[in-house]
């Protein structure tokens, strides 16, 4: 069971690590500077790997605490769209890199549901980042 989380944490821990570099080396472009939306856009991207990130290192010392004590999650009323939404956001930069297409279609008539926000999230990018990773060679 350790080796699973190792290894599933790990895998969540490149992903943002991957979208920093991407966007770090398209700033490094003088072109991209330049265009105050894209500099925006690749900032704001940083900016939210970060914080996820920072997720991540939170649920990793959480887990020291769940072999002690039982584990909740925190369930709150959820817009599915919004988190898929922002979820292909995320990703969309790797997306491109690799010269890849997402289409995306939300018809949900009630989107809403119940469920941890962190850990739905976690779900969605991870179906796209091994999308994005096995099927475009």
């Amino acid at each position: 069971m350790k080796n699973d989380f190792i290894n599933n944490m790990t895998h969540e821990l490149k992903t943002p690590i991957a979208t920093v570099g991407l966007a770090v080396e398209a700033l490094n472009e003088k072109e991209m500077r330049n265009d105050e939306k894209v500099l925006l856009r690749y900032l704001g991207m940083i900016q939210e790997e970060n914080l996820r990130l920072s997720d991540h290192v939170e649920k990793v010392l959480q887990s020291a605490i769940l072999e002690k004590e039982s584990f909740e999650l925190k369930y709150e009323k959820i817009e599915l769209h919004e988190v898929i939404s922002s979820t292909i956001q995320k990703t969309s930069m790797q997306l491109e890199e690799r010269g890849g297409v997402l289409i995306k279609v939300l018809e949900a008539k009630n989107d809403i549901v119940n469920g941890d926000a962190f850990h739905l999230t976690n779900v969605f990018l991870y179906v796209i980042d091994n999308a994005i990773i096995y099927s475009m060679d």
